[in-house]
C-alpha cells in the first residue's frame, strides 16, 4: 500500500482488482457514504471558511430565520396541526436546524409549540456532533422510513447533490455507455463499460439533444425518497434548496461536460477520481426529474425560484424595520446577508428552491415564490411514442 493513499482508496484498489470496474455511481456512494470512510460519514467534511465548502446556512443565521418563515405559512395552511413534524435530512452539524429551532421559537410560538423536530442521519459520527449542538429536543432517525406517520415538512438545504449518480458518455453511433472507475498505472481512471447504458424512455428523452462525445450524468433513486417522505408525511410538504436546473437547461446541446464536480478546501480538483473520501463530489439537480418523482409519489409542484428571488420573497416582512433603523447593528448585518445570500454572483442564481405539497388546496401562495414562480419549468414533457 503507498504510505499516501488513503484506506478507503486502498479499499477500492482492492475491490476494483477483484470485482472489475466500478460503475462510477458506485464509486462515488463509497467515496462519500463509506460507513467508516466516506467523505460524509467520516465527519471528515468540514463546512464554512476554513473548511472545504461554504453553504447558506454557514453564513448567516438569515437563512434559517427565512426558511422558518415559510415553514410557519405551510403550517398554517395545513391547519395547524399539532403535533406537526419537521425533518431535516443533510443536517451535517446542525447549524441549520437550530437556526430554525430558535427563530420559530421567537417568532412563531403558537408553531413552535407543535412542532416536533427530527433530523434524518445515519452517519453515528455526524449523530453525535448534531446531538452536542441540539440537545434532548431534537430526535434522530436512521432513515426517513423509520419515521411514523406525521403532518409535517421535509427541509433540505445541498443534500440532493450529494446523492450519487451515473456518469453517461454518448459514442459516436449516438448510442450512451456508463463510464466506470478502473485502475491504470497513474491510478484511478474512468473507462467506458462495454454494454450500452440502460436507461429510461423518459432518460433518453432528456439527453436527444446531447451530440456523440458528450458526457453527462444521471441521478437514480428519487423515486424510492420521495416515496419512503410520502409514507412519513401524510399531509405536508417538502422544501429542497441546492444548485441544479430544469431538464431543458440541464442537457442543453452546449453542456458537454456534465456538472459533475470534485471539490477540497474551496478549490476545484482536477478530478473526481483523486482522493475517494477526502474529496467532495458534487453534481447538479435535475429538477424536472425532481418534481416528476414527487408526482408519482403523490405531492404536487407548488413552487419553484431561484434563491435570489426565494429569500427576497421571504425577506420583504423584514424591509420596513429596516428601513425604520437603517443604523441598528442587527438590520445591517441581516441585510449584508441578505445580500451575499441572494447575489448573482454567489448563490443567487444557481441554487434554486422547489417546493412539492400535498393535502394543500394547490391554489395556495406561499412568500418564499411571491416574486417568482416558475412550476412551469417543471411540467412534464410530452409523452415520446417510440417505434
Amino acid at each position: 500500500m503507498d504510505p499516501a493513499e488513503s484506506d478507503l482508496a486502498h479499499e477500492l484498489r482492492e475491490r476494483i482488482a477483484s470485482e472489475g470496474p466500478l460503475r462510477f455511481d458506485a464509486f462515488m456512494r463509497e467515496a462519500l457514504y463509506h460507513p467508516q470512510h466516506g467523505y460524509y460519514t467520516s465527519g471528515r467534511a468540514q463546512v464554512g471558511r476554513e473548511g472545504d465548502f461554504l453553504t447558506s446556512p454557514s453564513i448567516s443565521p438569515l437563512f434559517g430565520r427565512l426558511l422558518a418563515r415559510q415553514a410557519a405559512e405551510l403550517w398554517e395552511a395545513l391547519g395547524k396541526p399539532d403535533p406537526f413534524r419537521i425533518i431535516e435530512q443533510g443536517a451535517h452539524h446542525g447549524q441549520l436546524m437550530g437556526d430554525l429551532i430558535q427563530a420559530v421559537a421567537s417568532q412563531h410560538p403558537d408553531f413552535g409549540h407543535a412542532a416536533r423536530w427530527t433530523v434524518v442521519e445515519p452517519a453515528p459520527a455526524l449523530r453525535r456532533e448534531q446531538h452536542n449542538r441540539l440537545g434532548d429536543g431534537v430526535g434522530h432517525v436512521v432513515a426517513i422510513k423509520d419515521l411514523a406517520p406525521c403532518p409535517g415538512i421535509h427541509l433540505s438545504n445541498e443534500l440532493l447533490d450529494a446523492f450519487p449518480v451515473r456518469l453517461v458518455e454518448r459514442t459516436v453511433d449516438g448510442t450512451w455507455i456508463d463510464l466506470h472507475v478502473a485502475i491504470d498505472p497513474s491510478g484511478f481512471a474512468l473507462q467506458p463499460g462495454s454494454t450500452r447504458a440502460e436507461l429510461s424512455t423518459d432518460c433518453l428523452d432528456a439527453l436527444a439533444l446531447l451530440p456523440p462525445g458528450a458526457r453527462t450524468e444521471i441521478r437514480e433513486g428519487l423515486g424510492e425518497w420521495f416515496a419512503d417522505i410520502a409514507r412519513a408525511l401524510p399531509r405536508g410538504a417538502v422544501l429542497t434548496l441546492d444548485y441544479g436546473h430544469s431538464r431543458a437547461e440541464y442537457y442543453r446541446p452546449g453542456r458537454l461536460r456534465g456538472t459533475l464536480a470534485a471539490y477540497r478546501h474551496h478549490r476545484r480538483i482536477e478530478s473526481p477520481l483523486d482522493g475517494p473520501g477526502q474529496t467532495d463530489l458534487t453534481a447538479h439537480v435535475d429538477f424536472t426529474a425532481l418534481a416528476g418523482s414527487a408526482r408519482a409519489a403523490g405531492f404536487e409542484v407548488a413552487g419553484f425560484a431561484d434563491q435570489h428571488h426565494f429569500l427576497l420573497g421571504l425577506a420583504r416582512a423584514d424591509f420596513a424595520r429596516w428601513e425604520a433603523d437603517p443604523h441598528d447593528p442587527r438590520g445591517t448585518a441581516e441585510r449584508r446577508a441578505l445580500q451575499t445570500l441572494t447575489h448573482p454572483g454567489v448563490m443567487g442564481t444557481d441554487f434554486h428552491a422547489a417546493l412539492f405539497t400535498r393535502g394543500i388546496d394547490p391554489s395556495e401562495e406561499f412568500s418564499g415564490f411571491g416574486l417568482e414562480n416558475r412550476r412551469s419549468l417543471l411540467e412534464p414533457a410530452p409523452v415520446t411514442i417510440r417505434a
